[in-house]
C-alpha cells in the first residue's frame, strides 16, 4: 500500500510540474508584444484628443 502511495504522489507530483511549466510558458507568450500567426494580436491604444 505504501508503495502505492509513493506513485501516485509521484504522478502527481509530474503532473502538478508539467501544468505549473505550461502555464509559465503560455504567460510568456502572452506578455510578448511580437504577434504570432496562430492569431495573436495586439491591439495598440492610443488616447484621443
Amino acid at each position: 500500500m505504501k508503495k502505492v502511495g509513493v506513485v501516485l504522489i509521484a504522478i502527481g507530483l509530474g503532473l502538478l510540474t508539467f501544468v505549473v511549466f505550461n502555464f509559465v510558458k503560455e504567460k510568456t507568450k502572452m506578455a510578448s508584444p511580437i504577434p504570432e500567426e496562430e492569431g495573436v494580436k495586439v491591439i495598440f491604444v492610443t488616447p484621443a484628443k
